[in-house]
Parts: structure tokens; sequence; C-alpha cells
């Protein structure tokens, strides 16, 4: 079937918008209002606003006017402008330098398989895969450990954690401070699931707790626990 350039540009430009639309869909039923959830929207908003003003660079001399300014505004001033800010953006290593350094000093690659992050972005994992260790278990985000308990989800992510870690006991866990995204701060997390703090109570002494300025993500800081046996 012989499809005209004017109807495959309807179909295109049919197809990107909606693409931007479930972006903006999927932003709203998120209820999380975090920047970087907008990102599927805009990047489909962005491309489609690229191809509007290619073509109107091509039509009349005022439509051809307004093409042109948009794409040198575009790439002559915003593209720098925003590359200038990402430059100069500045995301706090202190954690991730500090707790390289005592992983170190209690075993660093010996902790490999028998190590465990309580944690969502503070940097407990960029830790791990920095020293190439291997967690105990497969939980690498523990928000779904601390929300509601009355949650489905949240009650089988915790049944797996709990069966995985005592079946694989770690040596050290790692429990950083805020619970992303919302909170609560200063370990209080460990309190919203009462067996697993009990489990950890009862099983592991905290050696080390550090707090650093906060960073991108907020409040920064770790406990390290080592277990009672050792």
């Amino acid at each position: 079937i012989a499809v005209s350039r004017r109807d495959w540009r309807r179909w295109e430009t049919a197809a990107i918008l909606g693409c931007a639309l479930l972006g903006w869909i999927s932003f709203l039923l998120q209820k999380k209002g975090f920047p970087y959830h907008r990102y599927p929207m805009f990047a489909f908003l962005f491309l489609w606003i690229g191809i509007q003003l290619s073509e109107a660079a091509k039509g009349r001399t005022v439509v051809r006017a307004i093409g042109v300014a948009g794409l040198l505004y575009g790439s002559i001033a915003l593209a720098p402008l925003y590359a200038l800010r990402a430059k100069k953006s500045h995301w706090n290593q202190d954690l991730v330098v500090s707790l390289q350094r005592d992983l170190n000093q209690l075993g660093g690659s010996k902790l490999s398989g028998h190590i465990q992050c309580i944690d969502s972005i503070s940097g407990c994992t960029t830790v791990l895969y920095n020293m190439r260790l291997l967690q105990s278990t497969g939980t690498i985000y523990d928000e779904f450990l601390f929300g509601p308990g009355v949650n489905p989800i949240i009650r089988s992510s915790r049944d797996r954690f709990l069966t995985e870690i005592q079946e694989h006991p770690p040596q050290v866990i790692v429990v950083t401070d805020p619970l992303f995204p919302a909170g609560p701060d200063d370990y209080k997390k460990l309190k919203l699931w009462a067996t697993f703090d009990s489990y950890l109570t009862a099983n592991y002494t905290a050696v080390s707790q550090r707090s650093f300025s906060p960073g991108g993500t907020g409040r920064l800081g770790y406990r390290i626990y080592v277990q009672k046996t050792l």
C-alpha cells in the first residue's frame, strides 16, 4: 500500500505526541514529582518540537525565520547553558570514599558474598560495584522493605529478603541513614519493620556510624553492623 509523505508525517506526529502523552500520564500516576520522572515525556515532546522547527525552517519567509530562530536558540543558547550547569553539578562522594575505606579495613575483597546493603540511592551499592563485591541476597533497594506492611508487595519483599538473609547471613550489613524518597531519617526506617530490626539487634553489633554533608539525594550517612559470631 502506497503511503504519501504527508500521511506518513501525520502518523509520525501522532505516534510521537502519543508517546509524550503516555509519559505525562506515567508521571501523574507515580505521584512522586521528581524531575527525572518527566524524562519520558520530555524526550518525545522535544523531538516533536525539533521536527516542527525543522519543517518550519523550510517554509515561507516568516515561518522560516521562526523555525531557524527556534533551532538556533536551542542549539546555541539552551544546549550550552544546560551543559554548563551539568558540568558544575557536584555529586557528594564523601560517603562512597569513606565506606570503601571502612570495608577495606573489614576484609575488602573477602567480603564478596558476605555483605549486604540496606540502601536505595545513598551510594552503598556504588561502593560494592567499585570494589567488585557481591551481596548476600538479591535485594538492592530497601524502599520496598520498609513501606506499609499492609501492602502485599511489601510483605512479599520482606518475606523473600528475610529468608535469603537467614539462609546466607552476611558478615557485614551496611544501613544508610534515610529512607528514599520521603523518609524517615536518622535510621528510623528500621523501626518500620520490627521483625528485621529485632533480627539485626540480636545477631549484629553496630561498629561504626558516620554522617556527611547532605548531597543531591538529601541526608547522607551509614552504620556498619558486624555479625556477632565473628
